[in-house]
């Protein structure tokens, strides 16, 4: 059982009726078109930005990054076993975690051609 399916009522209409309910693949939109992870991606920018870095904080930080990208990884097997090659073709298009598009774009691109 995936961590995301708990976030609908279709998770709990197929346990109920004990069957299985295709995923339900929605338009990108959002950060979403810039990163695939945002929520990691601004929780990596949180912990970074202290600017008192001890020798205890930067072990801290760094920890919790690895720990980050790793879980990250993870999820996007799973994510690549629920949806297929609709997923890869969207991790072909869009970074994991850094945004490779210019600052400009962040604001003006309205549409991710999918």
């Amino acid at each position: 059982m995936k961590k995301y399916e708990f976030q609908s009522s279709r998770f709990y209409k197929s346990w109920v009726f004990n069957n299985h309910v295709p995923p339900v693949i929605r338009r990108v939109r959002g950060p979403y078109r810039w990163v695939r992870h945002p929520l990691y991606l601004f929780m990596i920018l949180m912990i970074w930005s202290c600017p008192d870095l001890t020798s205890d904080r930067l072990l801290f930080n760094g920890l919790w990054t690895v720990w980050i990208v790793i879980g990250s990884i993870l999820e996007e097997r799973d994510l690549v076993l629920e949806f297929g090659d609709v997923y890869r073709e969207y991790q072909r298009k869009v970074p994991m975690l850094i945004p490779h598009r210019p600052i400009i774009f962040l604001f003006f691109w309205s549409h991710l051609p999918l």
